[in-house]
């Protein structure tokens, strides 16, 4: 009787459950595979955080290479860790990679320690994409650009970063100086406009349009050395490139110059 009941065949349900993983040990590897999913990013995340303010840390300690090698690291975490996409959830869980600050940080370190423009302009870039009103990474990027002969787009940059300034956008860093940092920012732009050709200005010439950009800045710092300096020397050019014509005799007046604008009417 017992080797009968031995050899008795296994039921369906008996085999099944032997052929396939208890419920238990599958919840276990489920939920085991989601801590690794959810884990990885947030050590990553962690790791990429540290850097950045290890990065920021070596600036104020004046030292930009190790700055810039740090908070290069820290982009590659944000890049491969997945933290920028899951820095997204509600309250911002995670950190999801450089401030616009730090981008702004590394592109000025970059160009004190390895003088690398590209790298610059890209950490620039990143700076204004994540704060649009950060007028010093516009400020900067103009300075490059002009570096790399690129004076229309410099001029475009350093523009906005004088209409932040002046209508005190949000979010925008509150300069220590407004008035000497609008001052400069007008010379730069004077400047620029001196470099362009005329065809790019009304009227047939751009030393007019940089004049005013002169006389902007003086108007923010009485007496600025720059602004007076690039007047006067455009004031010399304009009086050897005028035309001296004599007044024909009989008419009570002269011809206003070519392209000058026209008075207001009374």
């Amino acid at each position: 009787g017992r080797h009968e009941m031995a050899n008795k065949p296994r039921s369906n349900k008996q085999s099944k459950r032997r052929a396939s993983p208890p419920a238990s040990a599958l919840r276990r590897h489920v939920v085991a595979s989601l801590l690794v999913a959810v884990s990885l990013p947030a050590a990553l995340s962690l790791c990429g955080s540290r850097l950045e303010r290890s990065g920021l840390l070596a600036l104020e300690q004046g030292e930009p290479a190790t700055a810039v090698a740090q908070l290069t690291r820290a982009r590659q975490f944000a890049a491969y860790s997945g933290a920028a996409l899951l820095g997204r959830l509600p309250g911002g869980l995670l950190w999801s990679g450089l401030s616009p600050n730090s981008e702004y940080a590394a592109g000025r370190a970059v160009l004190e320690s390895r003088g690398e423009v590209l790298a610059a302009i890209d950490h620039f870039d990143a700076a204004i994409r994540g704060n649009p009103n950060l007028w010093p990474a516009h400020a900067n990027l103009a300075a490059v650009q002009a570096g790399l002969g690129d004076v229309m787009a410099a001029l475009e940059a350093c523009q906005r970063a004088i209409d932040i300034l002046v209508i005190r956008a949000d979010d925008a860093p509150a300069p220590a100086d407004p008035g000497q940092v609008l001052s400069d920012l007008h010379l730069m732009a004077g400047q620029l406009l001196e470099r362009l050709p005329a065809s790019r200005c009304s009227g047939g010439s751009c030393l007019p349009h940089a004049a005013d950009a002169y006389q902007r800045a003086l108007a923010n710092v009485a007496g600025h050395e720059g602004a007076s300096a690039a007047l006067e020397r455009l004031a010399e050019l304009q009086q050897e490139a005028a035309p001296h014509h004599p007044a024909p005799a009989g008419e009570g007046g002269t011809a206003d110059a070519a392209g000058a604008p026209a008075a207001p009417a009374a």
